[in-house]
């Protein structure tokens, strides 16, 4: 029950973040009433989303993600053999581990971090998302993405992320003034940028 809740953000005191975002420097009208932070079933699976993607948009990364579920996933029952990525579980570290990669259409040193961190992932599935940093290819970013979709952590302010420096371009924003609730801005930068 505790992760179902932490999923869907069922917790968030609205009215407070509403507050400390518009403190920040956004319009009301900017922000989305009673925003939650979408989190991730667990770690492992946000920092796989992480990496694929790290340096690309949107869409492609939601591409290699449905592709790596369809190909590796276990579907969720026998009687759903379909390769659909709604049809089948995330794939273990072990599956990740255990396959080249190569159907993922993303440079190899990509591919190559993705199967070190399942490798460390499989041998300490409850290590903190920092100690990621030791791993070749994971860097801040990546680390801050997992805390924040992976245990939905609020105060994760993402400022080195492409969409985010864009969106301080458009809008007169002080992320300082938004904590403890930086996750959210976070989002509705995102959002606004749609």
């Amino acid at each position: 029950l505790h992760n179902i809740r932490r999923l869907l953000d069922v917790d968030a005191d609205s009215t407070t973040i509403d507050t400390q975002l518009i403190y920040s420097g956004l319009n009301p009208a900017q922000i989305t009433p009673g925003i939650r932070i979408p989190g991730i079933w667990d770690t492992f699976e946000a920092g796989c989303r992480a990496i694929l993607g790290q340096q690309i948009s949107v869409t492609a990364a939601i591409n290699l993600v449905a592709t790596l579920v369809a190909t590796l996933g276990q579907p969720m029952s026998p009687e759903q053999p379909s390769h659909s990525m709604l049809s089948r579980y995330f794939p273990t570290p072990t599956a990740v581990e255990n396959s080249d990669l190569s159907f993922l259409r993303m440079p190899n040193s990509r591919r190559e971090t993705l199967r070190r961190f399942a490798v460390f992932y499989a041998q300490q599935p409850t290590v903190d998302p920092d100690d990621w940093l030791s791993l070749k290819g994971i860097g801040p970013w990546t680390v801050a993405y997992a805390n924040l979709r992976g245990q939905s952590q609020a105060d994760i302010w993402l400022s080195s992320d492409l969409v985010i420096k864009k969106q301080l371009l458009v809008h007169n924003i002080d992320a300082d003034k938004a904590r403890p609730w930086r996750s959210y801005l976070t989002f509705t930068l995102w959002s606004l940028a749609q």
